[in-house]
């Protein structure tokens, strides 16, 4: 265990290297603060309601068509992956469109931030638009 002078001594260093290396990329926060809306997937418009919100804890939650949804984040920005992606059970007639949207959204590892619209893909070349609601 560190004596107190020691703790005292590796402080100021601790708080540099946390300074850094932040644990959040710069263009992260502006993903974080924004509910986002599904208009396509793979430039196919996409009609029923579905949205995505990353919360700063590294979590993924929003409405799929039918259900709610929530999942874990590995990784940062732009670079991640989702873990197992848990809904509520709820039956709507747009379960077709929600498998779809939970599907592709399961296979994202990328994201690009421009403006108002959120691309995600992944290396098969999927992809998800998203518009700032």
């Amino acid at each position: 265990m560190l004596s107190r002078c020691a703790m005292a001594a590796l402080s100021p260093i601790l708080i540099t290297l946390q300074a850094c290396y932040p644990q959040t990329p710069p263009d992260a926060p502006a993903v974080t603060r924004q509910t986002w809306q599904l208009s396509e997937i793979d430039g196919a418009s996409f009609s029923a309601r579905a949205t995505l919100l990353i919360e700063a804890e590294g979590k993924v939650v929003g409405q799929a068509p039918c259900n709610r949804y929530l999942g874990q984040i590995e990784g940062s920005y732009p670079v991640f992956k989702l873990g197992r992606i848990t809904t509520t059970k709820m039956a709507c007639p747009e379960l077709a469109a929600e498998a779809l949207f939970l599907g592709a959204l399961q296979t994202m590892t990328r994201a690009k931030l421009s403006d108002t619209t959120l691309l995600l893909s992944n290396a098969s070349g999927t992809e998800m638009v998203f518009k700032a609601e």
